[in-house]
């Protein structure tokens, strides 16, 4: 044994180890489990329908489908009950069996009438149904609804315009006639005036005649000279005085007198002044002949028959005279005669 110095230490001895207790004998171990199924994505199912129903006569089956809902596939979500579907089991009437149709006795019913065959009758009321069954009752008419809101109004009846005739007269006025004249007769202003360009006495006639009627017209003096205004017949020449024959009547404008059947005789006041106007009143209806001048009446004539025709004769040169059958207005219309000489 060796000396132990003061500065050395001491080491213990380390301590044994403790002995573990002992072990439980395994249970025997099964077959391993398989491994784990790869996840499958969801994928919508299609409505599940149940199966067809069996027919029952007399129930009607009403069919619910179920709605989608998880599949199989779908992990870690519980499957639904499934809930069978609910049957409209409630009892209905059956359908009576149709009756066999009768047909109709013929000729007995229009076609567009179908007759109605009763079911046979218990037996117990004695009726007896007429040949050919009953007819079908007429339809009842359906009633026209009333609209609502308002209405369109008929149109009133179309009224009657009295229809009136006016009456008028196209009036062509008299001219002095350029195929009824002398040579020696110069026309203008619409053959309404004359002038003497030969000297000696020159007549003309105006284009209308009457028979009938009462006219009245005018002739203004433009330039004196001897003339003689009045009336004829076609027979009374044109290169004389007016009034040679018993069918002229002529006023002499250079002193007043009145020349018929070639014989002068006292009648009026002479005319010779510039714008004198002087007025040939004739009523055929009455047969008489009267001149105004300025509008003063110079005294009837009678005894005027046949078809006259206004004329005029002039026998110094220079002479010339308007003559105013209407187509213008007169100065001095006269009451009760026609203004103008017109057809």
């Amino acid at each position: 044994m060796s000396e132990i110095d003061d500065d050395d230490t001491v080491t213990p001895p380390p301590p044994e180890p403790t002995p573990p207790p002992p072990m439980e004998p395994l249970p025997p171990m099964g077959p391993l489990p398989p491994p784990p199924t790869p996840a499958i994505p969801a994928t919508p199912a299609e409505p599940m329908l149940p199966p067809d129903p069996i027919p029952v006569p007399g129930v009607n089956v009403e069919i619910t489908a179920v709605p989608p809902g998880p599949t199989l596939q779908d992990p870690l979500v519980p499957l639904p009950v499934m809930v069978p579907p609910v049957l409209d089991c409630a009892p209905t009437a059956p359908t009576p069996p149709a009756e066999p149709a009768l047909a109709p006795a013929p000729n007995q019913y229009p076609p567009e009438v179908t007759p109605y065959f009763p079911p046979p009758s218990s037996g117990t009321g004695g009726e007896v149904m007429p040949p050919g069954g009953y007819p079908v009752p007429p339809a009842q008419p359906i009633p026209t609804p009333t609209p609502i809101g308002p209405q369109p109004q008929p149109e009133p009846p179309p009224v009657a315009v009295p229809v009136v005739t006016v009456a008028y007269q196209v009036k062509t006025y008299a001219i002095w006639n350029s195929a009824d004249k002398s040579s020696g007769i110069t026309l203008s202003n619409g053959d309404a005036t004359i002038y003497n360009a030969a000297g000696g006495w020159q007549a003309v006639r105006a284009n209308i005649g009457k028979s009938t009627g009462k006219w009245y017209w005018e002739i203004r003096v433009d330039s004196s000279g001897n003339a003689m205004l009045g009336v004829g017949s076609l027979n009374v020449g044109l290169l004389s005085p007016l009034g040679s024959t018993v069918e002229g009547w002529g006023y002499f404008g250079s002193n007043g007198s009145l020349y018929h059947g070639a014989a002068m005789s006292p009648y009026g006041a002479p005319f010779y002044t510039v714008g004198d106007i002087i007025g040939v009143k004739l009523d055929l209806d009455a047969g008489t002949l009267e001149f105004t001048y300025n509008n003063v009446p110079q005294g009837l004539i009678t005894g005027i028959t046949g078809t006259m025709y206004p004329m005029a004769a002039i026998s110094v040169v220079t002479g010339q005279y308007t003559a105013n059958f209407g187509a213008s207005t007169l100065v001095h219309p006269q009451a009760g005669f026609n203004a103008g000489f017109y057809n």
